[in-house]
């Protein structure tokens, strides 16, 4: 299992690549890490993935930067992340820019 840490400039692309290397998304949630530790922005999306061939599982974290937070859409990419991403922006606010 492995982990990254992504901006949201980087996430579009990131998320391009994932796709192509037969990566499938399995949740993306939002999450308020006002009281956690080491936070440096307070909101993120944080997507597990899993690829089925080598059952290999990983999680990404993308930080949603700015005011309001905001990171791309990836619903293009993973068409599933439409609701997804609809829920954190009612919970917590994120936009999604091509949403």
């Amino acid at each position: 299992m492995e982990t990254m840490y992504l901006s949201g400039s980087e996430w579009i692309e990131r998320a391009r690549r994932l796709k192509e290397e037969g990566w499938r998304l399995g949740a993306f949630c939002g999450v308020d890490r006002l009281h956690l530790a080491g936070a440096d922005v307070r909101f993120e999306m944080v997507a597990q993935l899993i690829r089925p061939e080598d059952r290999d599982v990983l999680t990404v974290h993308v930080a949603a930067e700015g005011e309001p937070p905001t990171i791309p859409s990836v619903t293009e990419i993973f068409p599933t992340t439409n609701f997804m991403e609809r829920e954190a922006y009612d919970l917590y606010g994120i936009h999604f820019d091509g949403h």
